[in-house]
């Protein structure tokens, strides 16, 4: 196997296991819990079951561009994704004043969790931003990509 091949083959052994050490931790019952910017917490792992909803978690970094888009595009689509999924945008290895500063700036009303020694976001299997995780009512991961899962919700919610 050539070295290049090895080491696609050795990233995607990590992905999986991170991604599979997520969807285990997430049923495991035990707890995850982050602040939004008025210092609630949020336990992502107990949420969607009592929500009863799919939850659709965004994380992100103020220096990333795509994400910055993606903000104001699901900060403008958060009331049609409304009564469906419950939405968090999670602010990744950075601090609580990064992320006020980018909600501030963009005068974003999505719901900003801050992540800042990325604990949830290695929990989730994250390798990059802009990532985005869908987490089913029963609390199994259904999925995780770059983009927004808006074909998943609707299969999902029926909606």
């Amino acid at each position: 196997m050539s070295g290049k091949k090895l080491v696609i083959a050795l990233l995607f052994c990590l992905f999986a296991a991170s991604s599979a050490q997520a969807n285990e931790n997430i049923a495991s019952g035990g707890d995850l819990k982050l602040k939004d910017l008025a210092g609630q917490e949020v336990d992502l792992v107990k949420y969607p079951g009592q929500s009863g909803k799919p939850m659709v978690l965004f994380f992100w970094t103020s220096w990333c561009p795509y994400c910055l888009k993606e903000l104001k595009v699901i900060d403008k689509d958060e009331a049609s994704a409304a009564g469906k999924v419950d939405l968090f945008a999670i602010n990744t290895g950075e601090s609580r004043k990064d992320a006020e500063r980018v909600v501030r700036n963009y005068k974003l009303q999505v719901h900003v969790l801050v992540d800042d020694k990325s604990i949830a976001a290695d929990l989730f299997g994250v390798v990059g931003v802009p990532t985005f995780v869908m987490v089913n009512a029963k609390g199994e991961i259904v999925f995780q990509e770059n983009y927004f899962p808006s074909k998943e919700i609707a299969a999902l919610t029926g909606k």
